[in-house]
């Protein structure tokens, strides 16, 4: 199962591997207590991607060629998707490489050496742990994020796990009226584009947004290449939101 990044729907996130349709999910093995405002112990962001910002050019032509970012096993690769709404294609260069430490420290050290490639006010680098093909090493990939935009709900209204329609495992939570607003708002500046997904420190998804999106519903599927891998992991995300 190859790891491909859905879009926004309309009420939903879906993100990762699978299909969409999951206007009648299942609920499965929710205690009582995860329903009603839940506090999260692990910091939840929703953040626009940004795809337009010429550093990433800038970044990707001294990448290949730096003696620096070979021996730190740092690889440039590309984003492109078309958006039928919008009209138009989009393409953005991003590094990658096998791990995550040696590429902050990569950037870090670019940034310091070019000071074209520091990120302006109120954005910043973010990164993604993605697993392409099965059996395949996974590596980490960056994401430039606008952070000043981000929202970041302290509690959802509901968090569940259970599996879709398609029988993949997905972490489902809803968001309170004020960070449902908020995240409408989100969507629908950043149609056509991606929105990056973060539990933590580490981005788990960056779907591409299709419309805005009201309700407030979320649905995260991960992009990993097994059933059991993909339940393993939407436990994993739970546990990190609710604590314990």
């Amino acid at each position: 199962m190859r790891r491909i990044g859905l879009a926004l729907l309309a009420g939903v996130i879906t993100a990762g591997c699978g299909d969409d349709g999951v206007e009648t999910l299942p609920s499965v093995s929710v205690p009582a207590a995860e329903r009603g405002p839940i506090a999260l112990k692990e910091k939840l962001m929703f953040a626009r991607v940004i795809d337009d910002d010429p550093l990433l050019e800038d970044l990707a032509e001294i990448a290949r060629t730096d003696d620096l970012a070979k021996a730190a096993g740092i690889e440039v690769s590309s984003d492109g998707w078309a958006h039928e709404v919008v009209r138009d294609e989009f393409a953005y260069p991003y590094l990658r490489a096998k791990d995550r430490a040696a590429l902050a420290s990569y950037l870090g050290a670019a940034v310091a050496r070019h000071a074209q490639l520091a990120p302006a006010e109120g954005h910043a680098f973010a990164y993604e742990r993605v697993q392409e093909q099965p059996g395949q090493a996974p590596r980490w990939r960056m994401y430039l994020v606008d952070h000043a935009t981000a929202l970041r709900p302290k509690a959802v209204t509901s968090l569940e796990t259970g599996e879709g329609t398609t029988g993949v495992a997905e972490l489902r939570a809803t968001l309170a009226e004020e960070d449902a607003q908020r995240f409408h708002e989100l969507t629908e500046k950043a149609v056509g584009h991606k929105v990056a997904i973060a539990i933590g420190e580490v981005v788990v998804s960056a779907p591409i947004v299709r419309e805005p999106i009201s309700g407030g519903s979320v649905v995260l599927v991960p992009g990993v290449s097994t059933r059991d891998a993909a339940r393993a992991e939407v436990e994993r995300w739970a546990q990190q939101l609710r604590g314990g």
